[in-house]
């Protein structure tokens, strides 16, 4: 138990190790989860067999002492198949806390590029105005240059009219109206 206690914690080291070296610095809210004692079924160990001094000969087994080479082989077995049990589970429990911190990872991550963007945004229309701003010249000097060229457009209309009196006067009286 106390040793897949100190290999968590070393991955958990060895992590920190890695974002240091990639300058992750600015991660330090994320919360990992505590790691969880993992409960294990009992293991059943065998009782160890009365000590009998026999010796084997391959080739003088008799039923005794295959029932007792049986027997022990299927105590070995069934050990095996517990420790493999208990491998699987935690190997599971392993995995639903790397991915509950994989995904409180993923999660912060998301959160610090939506900040990242959305300032890069803020930047961008702020400059655009201030480029829109001087490209077109709103400001004081805008508003004179409009008066200027309401001036302007007046005495247009104003040399329009009289150019049209001017020549309705040269023209009229070549088809035989008299003006004065």
């Amino acid at each position: 138990m106390t040793q897949l206690n100190d290999e968590v914690k070393e991955l958990l080291d060895e992590l920190d190790e890695i974002e240091k070296s990639l300058g992750m610095l600015d991660f330090d809210d994320i919360e990992f989860p505590e790691p969880k004692p993992i409960t294990l079924p009992p293991i059943k160990f065998p009782d160890p067999p009365e000590p009998k001094e026999f010796k084997i000969d391959s080739a003088k087994l008799d039923d005794e002492q295959l029932e007792m080479i049986m027997k022990q082989l299927s105590k070995i077995e069934a050990m095996e198949a517990q420790v493999k049990a208990m491998k699987e589970v935690i190997d599971e429990r392993l995995n639903l806390d790397f991915r509950a911190m994989y995904e409180n990872i993923m999660e912060k991550t998301n959160i610090e590029a939506i900040k990242t963007y959305r300032n890069v945004q803020a930047v961008v229309i702020e400059e655009n105005a201030k480029q829109n701003q001087a490209l077109f010249g709103i400001d004081n000097k805008s508003d004179s240059l409009k008066k200027r060229m309401n001036n302007v457009l007046i005495f247009a209309i104003v040399s329009f009219v009289v150019s049209i009196l001017v020549m309705l006067v040269t023209i009229l009286p070549a088809f035989g109206v008299k003006l004065f």
